[in-house]
Protein backbone atom coordinates (compact mmCIF):
# COMPACT_ATOMS: atom_id res chain seq x y z
CA UNK A 1 0.00 0.00 0.00
CA UNK A 2 1.43 3.36 -1.00
CA UNK A 3 1.75 6.33 1.33
CA UNK A 4 -0.31 8.71 -0.78
CA UNK A 5 -4.07 8.98 -1.28
CA UNK A 6 -4.15 5.19 -1.68
CA UNK A 7 -3.44 4.72 2.06
CA UNK A 8 -6.55 3.19 3.61
CA UNK A 9 -6.57 1.11 6.80
CA UNK A 10 -9.96 -0.44 6.03
CA UNK A 11 -8.72 -1.76 2.70
CA UNK A 12 -5.54 -2.96 4.39
CA UNK A 13 -7.66 -5.03 6.79
CA UNK A 14 -9.22 -6.77 3.79
CA UNK A 15 -5.84 -7.55 2.25
CA UNK A 16 -4.49 -8.96 5.52
CA UNK A 17 -7.61 -11.08 6.14
CA UNK A 18 -7.42 -12.48 2.60
CA UNK A 19 -3.72 -13.25 3.02
CA UNK A 20 -4.30 -15.17 6.26
CA UNK A 21 -7.15 -17.10 4.64
CA UNK A 22 -4.92 -18.14 1.72
CA UNK A 23 -2.42 -19.72 4.08
CA UNK A 24 0.24 -17.09 3.35
CA UNK A 25 2.12 -15.06 5.95
CA UNK A 26 1.28 -11.39 5.33
CA UNK A 27 3.96 -8.72 5.24
CA UNK A 28 2.74 -5.14 4.99
CA UNK A 29 4.83 -3.08 2.57
CA UNK A 30 4.25 0.67 2.61
CA UNK A 31 5.64 2.04 -0.65
CA UNK A 32 6.59 5.61 -1.60
CA UNK A 33 7.77 6.48 1.91
CA UNK A 34 9.63 9.44 0.40
CA UNK A 35 6.27 11.19 -0.10
CA UNK A 36 5.59 11.68 3.61
CA UNK A 37 7.32 13.62 6.35
CA UNK A 38 5.43 11.89 9.18
CA UNK A 39 6.36 8.28 8.41
CA UNK A 40 6.33 7.29 12.09
CA UNK A 41 2.68 8.33 12.33
CA UNK A 42 1.74 6.05 9.42
CA UNK A 43 3.73 3.18 10.92
CA UNK A 44 2.03 3.72 14.27
CA UNK A 45 -1.42 3.59 12.65
CA UNK A 46 -0.65 0.31 10.90
CA UNK A 47 1.05 -1.24 13.93
CA UNK A 48 -1.95 -0.45 16.13
CA UNK A 49 -4.18 -2.39 13.72
CA UNK A 50 -1.83 -5.27 12.89
CA UNK A 51 0.39 -6.08 15.83
CA UNK A 52 2.81 -8.92 15.16
CA UNK A 53 2.87 -8.49 11.37
CA UNK A 54 6.11 -7.29 9.81
CA UNK A 55 5.75 -3.79 8.37
CA UNK A 56 8.28 -2.45 5.86
CA UNK A 57 8.28 1.14 4.62
CA UNK A 58 10.24 1.53 1.41
CA UNK A 59 11.00 3.94 -1.40
CA UNK A 60 12.27 3.12 -4.88
CA UNK A 61 13.45 6.73 -5.09
CA UNK A 62 16.03 6.52 -2.31
CA UNK A 63 16.24 2.76 -1.69
CA UNK A 64 14.92 2.95 1.87
CA UNK A 65 13.61 -0.36 3.21
CA UNK A 66 14.85 -2.52 0.34
CA UNK A 67 17.55 -4.12 2.49
CA UNK A 68 14.76 -5.71 4.54
CA UNK A 69 12.82 -6.73 1.42
CA UNK A 70 15.89 -8.37 -0.12
CA UNK A 71 16.27 -10.56 2.96
CA UNK A 72 12.90 -12.14 2.13
CA UNK A 73 14.11 -13.35 -1.28
CA UNK A 74 15.17 -16.76 -0.01
CA UNK A 75 15.23 -20.07 -1.86
CA UNK A 76 11.97 -22.01 -2.26
CA UNK A 77 9.86 -18.99 -1.26
CA UNK A 78 7.04 -17.62 -3.41
CA UNK A 79 5.95 -14.03 -2.80
CA UNK A 80 2.74 -12.49 -4.15
CA UNK A 81 2.52 -8.71 -4.55
CA UNK A 82 -1.05 -7.58 -3.92
CA UNK A 83 -2.37 -4.04 -3.81
CA UNK A 84 -4.24 -1.25 -5.51
CA UNK A 85 -3.45 0.00 -8.98
CA UNK A 86 -0.64 2.54 -8.73
CA UNK A 87 0.62 1.28 -5.36
CA UNK A 88 4.05 0.66 -6.87
CA UNK A 89 4.09 -3.15 -7.08
CA UNK A 90 5.80 -3.29 -10.47
CA UNK A 91 8.30 -0.59 -9.46
CA UNK A 92 9.07 -2.58 -6.33
CA UNK A 93 9.56 -5.73 -8.41
CA UNK A 94 11.92 -3.96 -10.83
CA UNK A 95 13.99 -2.57 -7.96
CA UNK A 96 14.34 -6.00 -6.34
CA UNK A 97 15.26 -7.60 -9.68
CA UNK A 98 17.81 -4.90 -10.47
CA UNK A 99 16.35 -4.42 -13.94
CA UNK A 100 13.12 -3.33 -15.60
CA UNK A 101 11.19 -6.55 -16.07
CA UNK A 102 7.76 -4.94 -15.71
CA UNK A 103 6.54 -1.76 -17.39
CA UNK A 104 5.52 1.03 -15.03
CA UNK A 105 3.53 4.24 -15.48
CA UNK A 106 2.54 7.26 -13.45
CA UNK A 107 -0.57 7.82 -11.35
CA UNK A 108 -3.40 10.31 -11.68
CA UNK A 109 -2.82 13.49 -9.70
CA UNK A 110 -6.41 13.80 -8.47
CA UNK A 111 -6.73 10.46 -6.66
CA UNK A 112 -3.26 8.80 -6.87
CA UNK A 113 -4.78 5.86 -8.75
CA UNK A 114 -2.76 3.93 -11.29
CA UNK A 115 -3.53 3.11 -14.90
CA UNK A 116 -3.45 -0.70 -14.73
CA UNK A 117 0.04 -1.11 -16.22
CA UNK A 118 0.03 -4.77 -15.14
CA UNK A 119 -3.02 -6.44 -16.65
CA UNK A 120 -2.24 -10.10 -15.97
CA UNK A 121 -0.39 -12.19 -13.39
CA UNK A 122 3.29 -12.97 -13.85
CA UNK A 123 5.45 -15.47 -11.96
CA UNK A 124 9.04 -14.26 -12.13
CA UNK A 125 12.33 -15.48 -10.62
CA UNK A 126 13.94 -12.78 -8.48
CA UNK A 127 17.07 -13.67 -6.55
CA UNK A 128 16.53 -17.11 -5.03
CA UNK A 129 12.76 -16.61 -4.76
CA UNK A 130 9.77 -16.40 -7.08
CA UNK A 131 7.53 -13.32 -7.15
CA UNK A 132 3.98 -13.13 -8.46
CA UNK A 133 3.14 -9.66 -9.76
CA UNK A 134 -0.63 -9.15 -9.89
CA UNK A 135 -2.84 -6.51 -11.55
CA UNK A 136 -3.86 -3.60 -9.35
CA UNK A 137 -7.25 -3.95 -7.72
CA UNK A 138 -9.90 -1.24 -7.62
CA UNK A 139 -11.97 -3.21 -5.12
CA UNK A 140 -11.25 -6.27 -2.99
CA UNK A 141 -14.13 -8.68 -2.48
CA UNK A 142 -13.63 -10.48 0.81
CA UNK A 143 -13.39 -14.26 0.42
CA UNK A 144 -12.36 -15.68 3.76
CA UNK A 145 -13.75 -17.34 6.87
CA UNK A 146 -14.37 -16.16 10.42
CA UNK A 147 -11.10 -17.71 11.61
CA UNK A 148 -9.08 -15.56 9.20
CA UNK A 149 -11.03 -12.49 10.29
CA UNK A 150 -10.26 -13.27 13.93
CA UNK A 151 -6.57 -13.60 13.06
CA UNK A 152 -6.64 -10.10 11.59
CA UNK A 153 -8.54 -8.69 14.58
CA UNK A 154 -6.83 -10.63 17.37
CA UNK A 155 -7.42 -7.80 19.86
CA UNK A 156 -11.19 -8.03 19.38
CA UNK A 157 -11.12 -11.83 19.47
CA UNK A 158 -9.39 -11.67 22.86
CA UNK A 159 -11.95 -9.17 24.15
CA UNK A 160 -14.94 -11.30 23.12
CA UNK A 161 -13.39 -14.27 24.92
CA UNK A 162 -13.52 -12.25 28.15
CA UNK A 163 -17.24 -11.45 27.98
CA UNK A 164 -19.30 -12.87 30.85
CA UNK A 165 -21.66 -14.71 28.50
CA UNK A 166 -20.57 -16.96 25.63
CA UNK A 167 -23.47 -15.74 23.46
CA UNK A 168 -22.85 -12.06 24.19
CA UNK A 169 -24.04 -9.79 21.36
CA UNK A 170 -21.87 -6.91 22.65
CA UNK A 171 -24.80 -4.53 22.97
CA UNK A 172 -26.29 -4.16 26.44
CA UNK A 173 -25.27 -7.35 28.24
CA UNK A 174 -23.64 -7.01 31.68
CA UNK A 175 -20.00 -8.02 31.82
CA UNK A 176 -19.37 -7.35 28.12
CA UNK A 177 -15.64 -6.83 27.59
CA UNK A 178 -16.21 -5.19 24.20
CA UNK A 179 -18.56 -2.45 25.42
CA UNK A 180 -16.20 -1.83 28.34
CA UNK A 181 -13.25 -1.45 25.96
CA UNK A 182 -15.26 0.91 23.75
CA UNK A 183 -16.23 2.97 26.78
CA UNK A 184 -12.68 3.41 28.10
CA UNK A 185 -11.13 3.90 24.65
CA UNK A 186 -9.08 0.70 24.66
CA UNK A 187 -10.96 -0.30 21.50
CA UNK A 188 -11.70 2.42 18.96
CA UNK A 189 -15.21 2.73 17.58
CA UNK A 190 -13.76 2.80 14.04
CA UNK A 191 -11.98 -0.54 14.48
CA UNK A 192 -15.07 -2.15 16.02
CA UNK A 193 -17.24 -0.81 13.19
CA UNK A 194 -14.84 -2.22 10.59
CA UNK A 195 -14.81 -5.61 12.32
CA UNK A 196 -18.61 -5.86 12.50
CA UNK A 197 -18.90 -4.70 8.88
CA UNK A 198 -16.57 -7.46 7.68
CA UNK A 199 -18.38 -9.96 9.91
CA UNK A 200 -21.68 -9.12 8.22
CA UNK A 201 -20.06 -9.34 4.78
CA UNK A 202 -18.68 -12.80 5.54
CA UNK A 203 -22.04 -13.93 6.90
CA UNK A 204 -23.73 -12.73 3.71
CA UNK A 205 -21.23 -14.59 1.52
CA UNK A 206 -21.71 -17.76 3.55
CA UNK A 207 -25.50 -17.50 3.20
CA UNK A 208 -25.16 -16.79 -0.51
CA UNK A 209 -23.16 -19.99 -0.92
CA UNK A 210 -25.69 -21.97 1.12
CA UNK A 211 -29.35 -21.62 -0.01
CA UNK A 212 -30.61 -23.37 3.14
CA UNK A 213 -28.86 -20.84 5.38
CA UNK A 214 -30.23 -18.00 3.26
CA UNK A 215 -33.82 -19.26 3.64
CA UNK A 216 -33.38 -19.68 7.39
CA UNK A 217 -32.00 -16.16 7.64
CA UNK A 218 -34.93 -14.68 5.71
CA UNK A 219 -37.43 -16.59 7.86
CA UNK A 220 -35.79 -15.20 10.99
CA UNK A 221 -35.98 -11.65 9.59
CA UNK A 222 -39.66 -12.03 8.68
CA UNK A 223 -40.45 -13.50 12.12
CA UNK A 224 -38.65 -10.62 13.82
CA UNK A 225 -40.66 -7.96 11.97
CA UNK A 226 -43.96 -9.75 12.52
CA UNK A 227 -43.42 -9.41 16.27
CA UNK A 228 -43.18 -5.62 15.99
Amino acid sequence: MSLNKDFNLKRLNRYVTTAWDSGAIPVIVLTKSDLVTDLEDYLSQVESEHMGIEIIACSALNGAGFDRLNKRLVEHRTIALVGSSGAGKSTLLNYLAGEEIQTTSGIRDDDSRGRHTTTSRFLLPVGDAWIIDTPGMRELQLWADSESLDTTFTDIKELTANCRFNNCTHNNEPGCAVTAALADGTLSTQRWAEYTKLQKELAYLERKANPVSQRQYMKAIIKKYKKK
